[in-house]
């Protein structure tokens, strides 16, 4: 089961924050904010901490149970989707099945179905459970989690739930959590996918206790981060971690750039003087990111791809590196969104000798992704590269057919741009041929006064 999903938000530098909840199809168990007026409808009792555990044999009972109902919640939650669509405004939206569904997915927690409390710790506050009960029903779900379901695989969606909440828990108690589990024997929690997100758990419960300006928790976090990264490639949480790395990597590179572009202290006027140029702090940073990209970050192999020329490297040793990024990033991160908001700009980070082994890839990366909205952004790219390889005609097929099937969409106007762009006459090229009347009414042919030296104003009202 996974209750958590979406990208990392950008952190400060010397802050770490989790990836945002978002809805994704392929995971319907995972809702969006609720409706106010609907939240404040519904009244559910506070948690009873001391309630009694059932016996074996209706815990078994309650596994099955907990089984049918995520298959009802997840038609619930596919036709509550559906039913959105078109709808802007959340006012409007009718009530989210998560509201109706809590209640059940309480009592299979409270009653001994471990499996349920992920899912009752990511949704009750989207299910209207007010801020008060909250703070006593989840650290007691969560207490009973860690102590009689360690072995348990659905774990994994229990420390990203903890994530979520840690705001509300003892800082102290989620911390010890969380140890126990990521240095636990590999008997009692053998699932290297859970002691990889208690590791990632740490990390975020750390550097949010150390806010109030502790460097050392919040290096500590980095380092776990690196950890959780490093020994646990392939799971979910390394792959938060790599991400959260990535964004704090990016923001001390920016910072980085916009220090030693600041003009100096004596500069009154804020213009530095000539001698003072802007030192380019890009090759100090491409080890750092490349060990990123190494632990399997995509987003900063595409960092390496734009800023090759940090590495040292020329020529043909140069273009070898780009295409096999490129080739990299194609095949390990095909459907990614962020790689394909990327491809129209495939022809800027080709060199001029590799536009044609780019286009090859381009091709063969549009024929593999599964929607036709990025398949048509994958043919901007490859539509710029073949201009600037001077295959105009196929450039120009390409962006007449993303016209033609999404028109009256931003694809097909950026496609009318880019073919506006490349097919307008430039500078030193032949001008087109065209038939029009001088003030005279005379009839005027551009091709008339080839050879001659002339001037032509062109005018009009509007």
């Amino acid at each position: 089961m996974r209750y958590l999903n979406g990208q990392s938000a950008g952190p400060a530098a010397a802050e770490i924050h989790p990836p945002h909840r978002q809805i994704r199809r392929p995971d319907p168990r995972s809702p969006p904010p609720m409706l106010s007026l609907l939240i404040s409808a519904l009244f559910i009792a506070p948690a009873q901490p001391g309630a009694a555990a059932l016996p074996a044999a209706m815990r078994t009972n309650c596994s099955d149970e907990l089984a049918a109902l995520e298959t009802e919640y997840a038609a619930a939650f596919a036709s509550w989707e559906e039913a959105c669509l078109g709808v802007r405004s959340r006012r409007q939206r009718p009530p989210h099945p998560c509201i109706v569904f809590f209640p059940r997915y309480r009592a299979l927690a409270e009653g001994g179905s471990g499996g349920a409390i992920p899912w009752v710790v990511s949704n009750a506050k989207d299910a209207g459970i007010k801020l008060v009960d909250r703070r006593t029903l989840l650290p007691a779900l969560l207490a009973t989690a860690f102590s009689e379901h360690a072995a348990e695989a659905w774990m994994e969606d229990t420390l990203f739930a903890l994530v979520d909440v840690r705001k509300l828990l003892d800082k102290e108690q989620a911390l010890a959590w969380c140890h126990e589990l990521a240095t636990a024997n590999p008997a009692a929690t053998p699932h290297l996918e859970v002691r990889a997100a208690a590791l990632y758990a740490k990390a975020l419960i750390l550097n949010n206790a150390g806010r109030e300006k502790d460097e050392a928790k919040c290096a500590q976090a980095v380092e776990l981060l690196h950890l959780t990264a490093s020994e646990y490639g392939g799971s979910r949480a390394a792959s938060l971690a790599l991400d959260l790395l990535f964004e704090r990597l990016v923001d001390e590179y920016n910072q980085a750039r916009r220090t030693a572009s600041a003009p100096a202290a004596g500069d009154a006027d804020g213009v530095s003087s000539p001698s003072q140029t802007a030192v380019d702090v890009t090759p100090s940073f491409w080890g750092r990111f490349k060990e990123l990209a190494e632990l399997g970050n995509g987003r900063a192999s595409s960092w390496l791809l734009a800023n090759a020329t940090a590495s040292g490297l020329g020529g043909a040793e140069l273009k070898q590196l780009k295409l096999g990024l490129l080739e990299g990033l194609i095949s390990t991160h095909t459907n990614e969104p962020w790689l394909i908001e990327l491809a129209p700009l495939a022809a800027e980070v080709a060199l001029p000798d590799a536009l044609e082994e780019c286009a090859v890839l381009l091709a063969r990366w549009a024929s593999s992704v599964d929607e036709r909205t990025d398949q048509a952004r994958i043919f901007l790219g490859l539509a710029r590269v073949n201009f600037e390889a001077g295959n105009k005609n196929e450039a120009v097929d390409l962006l007449k057919k993303i016209m033609h099937y999404h028109a009256d969409t931003e694809l097909a106007w950026e496609a009318e741009d880019m073919l506006g762009t490349y097919t307008a006459p430039r500078v030193g090229e032949e001008a087109p041929d065209f038939e029009t009347t001088d003030v005279d009414g005379e009839k005027l042919v551009l091709s008339d006064q080839r050879g001659k030296v002339v001037m032509l104003d062109f005018w009009g009202f509007w």
